[in-house]
């Protein structure tokens, strides 16, 4: 196996792993503010709702199956084709002209757009919610970047099997 070869499959693995892992670690954090907002106690009493954070990992996002799903199932895919040119180098599917460095493109766009169109909270007239980003957000958009820069390195991805590749006789 080559430098760059060993370099764009172990980039490509951390990352899949990585961007996998980062779908459970939270992506927003919704700070609320209700302190204008009461209760009534059983006892007759107003008692006002105070602050509070609430956490929204990726699987808990509002389109979930449109933002964290497709990046997930790419990057699984991803990390099967590796670990297969890894394990079985002589196999139709370590040989195969897949474009690693597409598929990481794509699993990065749904992030990265993600990113930057951020989490909307249905507005409310009774308290006030801003949502900032938290640090999962932060990781699957590194992990995204990595799948594609890893894609790229990849020799396999232009025209399948180099000619002399060295894993073809491992």
């Amino acid at each position: 196996m080559t430098p760059r070869q060993r370099i764009a499959r172990t980039l490509v693995g951390v990352c899949a792993i990585g961007l996998i892992v980062a779908s459970f670690l939270d992506w927003y954090t919704a700070n609320i503010d209700a302190t204008d907002a009461f209760i009534m106690e059983p006892d007759g009493t107003l008692r006002d709702l105070g602050t509070g954070e609430v956490p929204v990992d990726g699987w808990h996002l509002d389109a979930w199956y449109l933002w964290t799903l497709p990046p997930v199932v790419v990057a699984g895919a991803m990390l099967a084709v590796v670990g297969t040119r890894i394990v079985a180098p002589r196999t139709r599917l370590a040989r195969a002209s897949i474009d690693l460095g597409a598929l990481g493109l794509l699993a990065a766009a749904f992030v990265v757009i993600k990113f930057v169109v951020g989490e909307d909270i249905a507005e409310n007239n009774m308290f006030e919610v801003t949502v900032g980003r938290s640090p999962g957000m932060y990781l699957a958009l590194a992990a995204g970047i990595g799948l594609t820069v890893g894609g790229f390195l990849d020799p396999y991805t232009r025209r399948g099997a180099p000619a002399g590749d060295p894993t073809a006789t491992e």
